[in-house]
Parts: C-alpha cells; sequence; structure tokens
C-alpha cells in the first residue's frame, strides 16, 4: 500500500506561530489557551478509555503533562467513529499522520484493529500481522500494547493471552511496521532475565533515557493485582532486564501505562487506577529509572462530571512544528 498522502489543509499558512496549552480546575471545564511557539515547542497528545463509552478513545491536550484540554470542542468526545468492544487505544504519529490500534473485542476473539488518519477526523482500516506466524492457540487473544520508534524504525507490541486460564496467561511480542506500505514483519516473542509473576505480561509503553532502553510493563504481584513494573533492554530480540517491582508506590488495580520523557530528561509513567477512575502520574527524580526515586502518585483532575478514565492511556509527544499548528486549529 502506497504511503497516505497528507491533505494541502494539514498545514495551514493563516495560522500565527502558536500552540495549545492548558489550565484547568477542578469541577470546571478545561479552556484551551494559545501561546507564542518557543524554540522547542512540545505537546502531549492523549488517548484515554472511560468506563462511559469503552467504544472508542477520548483524546486531549496538554503543554505541561498534568492539565488536559480536550483536542475538539466536543469535551474530548471520541474521534473515531464507534466501534463496537474498542479497547487498550495505542497512538503512534508517523510524517505527519496519525495511526491508532486497539483491541478489538468483538468477534470470537479479541484481536487487534488498526486506523489510519492524517486529519484526526476520518479514519480508514489497515491491515494487521500476520497471525498465522505465530506458534500459538488461534483461539487465543491477541491484545495491544505499544508502539517505538528506534531511530526512524518502527514496532508494534501486543501480547499473545490465554483468557481462559486461571492465572491469566499472557506473552509479549513485538513485530517491525512500515509506515511507508502499511505493512508489518514477522512477530517475535520477547523474553526476560527474570520471570514475571503468574506469566502475564504486555509491554505498555516504551522510551529512552539514560542512554538505555525502556519499557514500561503491565503485570501481577503475588496476590494477583495489576501493577506497572520497568524493564530495560539493549536489544529487542536479547532477554530484557526487569524487575517486577511497583513504581511509585502505587494503589492496587492499575490499567494502561504510558511513559514520556521530560524536557529536563526525567522519565514520567501515566497509569489509571480502575478501582476508582483516576489517572495517576508519577515521576523520577534523575534520568534514570533504575537509581531514581519515584515521587508519591498524583492524580489529574477531573475535567468533567462523570469522567472515570477506566482502562488505558496512552500519550505521545509531538514537537514538529507542522503538527503543531495543525493542533492548534482544531
Amino acid at each position: 500500500m502506497k504511503r497516505l498522502p497528507v491533505p494541502p489543509g494539514f498545514v495551514s499558512v493563516a495560522l500565527a506561530l502558536s500552540m495549545v496549552l492548558s489550565i484547568c480546575s477542578c469541577g470546571a471545564p478545561a479552556v484551551p489557551i494559545r501561546s507564542a511557539v518557543t524554540a522547542s515547542p512540545i505537546v502531549y497528545l492523549f488517548s484515554l478509555l472511560d468506563d462511559q463509552a469503552q467504544d472508542g478513545p477520548r483524546t486531549y491536550l496538554s503543554a505541561s503533562g498534568t492539565q488536559l484540554v480536550p483536542l475538539t470542542e466536543h469535551n474530548g468526545a471520541n474521534i473515531v467513529s464507534y466501534i463496537p468492544g474498542f479497547r487498550d487505544p495505542r497512538l503512534l504519529h508517523v510524517h505527519g499522520g496519525f495511526y491508532y490500534s486497539y483491541t478489538a473485542k468483538g468477534g470470537l476473539s479479541p484481536t487487534i484493529g488498526l486506523l489510519y488518519s492524517s486529519d484526526l477526523q476520518h479514519w480508514i482500516s489497515l491491515p494487521t500481522p500476520d497471525w498465522s506466524t505465530l506458534a500459538v492457540n488461534p483461539e487465543n487473544a491477541v491484545w495491544n500494547g505499544a508502539w517505538w520508534n528506534q531511530n526512524g524504525i518502527y514496532y508494534m507490541f501486543f501480547g499473545e493471552c490465554n483468557s481462559s486460564a486461571n492465572p491469566l496467561i499472557c506473552t509479549p511480542y513485538y513485530v517491525r511496521f512500515d509506515p511507508g506500505s502499511n505493512s508489518f514483519g514477522t512477530p517475535h516473542a520477547i523474553s526476560f532475565t527474570t520471570k514475571a509473576p503468574f506469566n502475564y505480561t504486555i509491554v505498555m509503553s516504551v522510551f529512552q533515557s539514560a542512554g538505555k532502553n525502556w519499557a514500561v510493563l503491565q503485570t501481577q504481584d503475588q496476590t494477583g493485582n495489576s501493577v506497572v513494573a520497568l524493564a530495560s533492554f539493549h536489544s529487542l530480540s536479547l532477554p530484557w532486564t526487569s524487575s517486577w517491582t511497583m513504581i511509585g508506590g502505587q494503589p492496587h488495580h492499575k490499567e494502561g501505562g504510558a511513559a514520556i520523557v521530560l524536557p529536563d530528561g526525567r522519565p514520567r509513567v501515566y497509569y489509571v487506577q480502575t478501582s476508582g477512575g483516576r489517572l495517576f502520574y508519577t515521576t523520577a527524580n534523575g534520568p534514570d529509572p533504575a537509581t531514581a526515586r519515584w515521587s508519591a502518585p498524583k492524580t489529574i483532575p477531573p475535567f468533567q462530571a462523570g469522567y472515570e478514565p477506566a482502562d488505558w492511556v496512552d500519550i505521545i509527544a509531538i514537537s514538529d512544528f507542522a503538527t503543531l499548528r495543525f493542533l492548534a486549529a482544531l
């Protein structure tokens, strides 16, 4: 498949140099404001899934990473059409376009769906990896995990899960993705130096910090509660070094997990507490996640009554000027 073109209207020359910042007060709607673009501007694009919908992501912008403003005037309403069973939204930004991968829970077994848009309004479906190359039970579920851009080479992570097992068993995989042809390579399993409790692991987010590659992992502790852990790796194909410890003294029952590296080099991890419908974040006090102390979890205040993030959170940092101007115009 040929690369999908970016429409001319994607970048408007009539726009002044601006970016979207956000302010928010608890109990009041978030209000977008505009500010001059700095020398190296960054805007974070958040994707969340809430209790009320679970049929599509709600999307928000943030300049701080701690206060959110709805991407559109519809107060964060879904930017994709209704898709039954839409879960686990994951974002990828490439060449001015946007990919949304997700777990599609319709049909006999959950699998991965993939959408593409050049304007965050009109979406088309794309093919997903060839699962026949996996030596697994075809009745097992395939759950989406994360995207990663390693020096212009793109990878998608997912979990192959035996949902009938008790406790749940999930094996993480990675597969190379070519955005030029919208095609995937052969999936490969990920191994670890230390096995995860209950053999349940999904790669939630991948980032680089302190000269290393890091992954945010969702797994379970010895009591069966979902936790968020870290692993470092030199190569995707070699065993990853994992600690299987919780980050930042988290409460139990966490879902999702996304990481960003702040402009000052400190990593920050986000996750959702499903039992309470709250979005948490914790920030390291230094660039090395292995040696840094993590702050006590803080919450991002709700921006509308009744909002409860239920499942996954994903974040991408956008700094290219054309896309910033485009987002500021929405």
